[in-house]
């Protein structure tokens, strides 16, 4: 003789799976969505030479690296623009990622504009996704932080 479950029982039921597998995944997106954010703020950070914004991007031993090569040349570094490029996630939980971005550049008094090939890699530390290292791929190694 077949069970007889209540209407609005299985429909609590039926809810509960949903929202159960989702919220399985739901920090795995939660920081992919962050991730992505990241991202483009990094991306409008460097544009602008916010240092503030790229102090709070950057992981703190690298801080006096970034003061070098973004603060101390000021006005004489000029950042002509910004490409973003692939993001790529290496493990299953997203704590772990690789951002390839393009800086287009300048160092006064000079006006030939140089190109940067950057790769930052990125770490999830304390809810936030900070950059832990930066290779400038493009010769100058301008950018590298370590």
């Amino acid at each position: 003789m077949p069970v007889r479950v209540p209407r609005g029982l299985l429909g609590a039921l039926l809810l509960l799976a949903v929202v159960g597998t989702s919220c399985a995944a739901s920090p795995r997106l939660a920081r992919t969505r962050q991730l992505t954010e990241t991202s483009f703020v990094l991306q409008q950070a460097y544009r602008w030479k916010d240092g503030e914004t790229l102090r709070r991007l950057f992981a703190p031993e690298l801080h006096p690296a970034l003061t070098t090569c973004l603060v101390e040349p000021g006005a004489d570094l000029v950042i002509t623009d910004t490409e973003g490029g692939r993001l790529e996630v290496h493990d299953e939980d997203a704590t772990s990622a690789t951002l390839n971005l393009v800086l287009r550049w300048y160092r006064l008094p000079s006006v030939t504009e140089q190109t940067s090939p950057l790769r930052c890699k990125l770490r999830h530390r304390g809810g936030i996704w900070v950059v832990v290292e930066q290779q400038d791929e493009g010769g100058s190694g301008v950018f590298t932080l370590e």
